[in-house]
């Protein structure tokens, strides 16, 4: 008989999306933790990444401490999480890989409108 969090024949960790006795529940109380956690195998709350916060993981702490995972950055389509830091595409920066601001463009946004003076 397997504790709350493992089911399965060998007693394996719940996925992702389950929890509790033999992983018998869905992670629906908090929805998909708002793509900016983990459902715990356990409880059922959410698990936040750095930087989140809340019972769905929904508020931004505004702690730049790095990155855990692609969704850190954008989600994988700004940019991906390497060793703990975002690396951005073209036309977004800073730590979660937001768009550039109107007077900035380029890598990491470090490159200034003044070409045409806007």
């Amino acid at each position: 008989v397997c504790v709350a969090g493992y089911g399965g024949s060998g007693c394996e960790p719940c996925s992702q999306s389950r929890y509790g006795f033999v992983c018998g529940t869905g992670c629906s109380i908090n929805g998909n933790c708002s793509g900016h956690g983990r459902c715990n195998g356990t409880t059922g709350s959410c698990m936040c990444y750095v930087g989140w916060s809340g019972a769905d993981c929904s508020t931004s702490s505004g702690v730049v401490a790095g990155c855990v995972g692609d969704v850190d950055c954008g989600g994988g389509e700004r940019g991906r999480c390497v060793n703990g830091t975002c690396v951005c595409v073209a036309g977004y920066g800073g730590s979660g890989c937001e768009p550039c601001s109107q007077s900035r463009y380029g890598f990491v946004c470090g490159t200034g409108c003044s070409i045409n003076g806007n």
